[in-house]
Order: structure tokens, then C-alpha cells, then sequence
């Protein structure tokens, strides 16, 4: 992104987790799921808006200040008011789980 008049790019604000390792509470409405991974990695999916039928998959690893992974544009097939669902939810997971097995230790 350039900045009008001086032609220099502005440094990318870094991606951070909307859900708090030691708090299970949500209250930002683009929330749509998170979970905790091998006591190290938080996961969540994020809506792009808080309607929004698309969102962001993100792995973050915990014990590297909450580093970013992973961040995949996804398709949210369950409803706002109900939560994921289960099928997406599994699917999700495997997901994450062939990531952080497949190297994301090693990121």
C-alpha cells in the first residue's frame, strides 16, 4: 500500500489473534471458532465481516509470541446465530491438524 504523495510503502500491521489464550470468552461478532492445538498452537476462524459467509482459517503458535502460520480464506457454511457447522468443523480441524503435522513445528 503506497502512501499518497511520498511513494513509500506503509509497514503491514500484523495479524493478531482475536481470541485470548487464557480466556474462553468471545465477543467480537466476526468470531466464529477457535480452539487450542497440542498446548501450543491457537486456531480460530474469523469472518470477514460479522455476516459474512467468508472468513480466514489462522494458526497462530502461542510460544512464538503468538506468531502467525497460517491464514486461508475459507467458505462458513453454518449459520451466525448457531455456530459452525459440524461438518465444516471437522473439516477444519483436519485441516489444522495436517498443517501443524505436516510442518508448521518447524515454521
Amino acid at each position: 500500500m503506497a502512501d499518497s504523495g511520498t511513494g513509500k510503502s506503509k509497514p503491514r500491521t500484523a495479524i493478531r489473534p482475536l481470541a485470548k489464550w487464557d480466556n474462553e470468552e468471545r465477543d467480537d461478532p466476526r468470531h466464529v471458532w477457535w480452539a487450542k492445538f497440542d498446548g501450543r498452537y491457537l486456531v480460530e476462524i474469523v469472518r470477514s465481516a460479522p455476516k459474512s459467509k467468508h472468513g480466514n482459517l489462522r494458526v497462530f503458535d502461542h510460544q512464538d509470541h503468538d506468531r502467525l502460520l497460517l491464514n486461508d480464506r475459507v467458505v462458513i457454511v453454518g449459520d451466525p446465530r448457531y455456530g459452525p457447522d459440524l461438518a465444516e468443523l471437522a473439516a477444519w480441524q483436519a485441516r489444522v491438524s495436517a498443517f501443524i503435522d505436516g510442518g508448521a513445528r518447524n515454521a
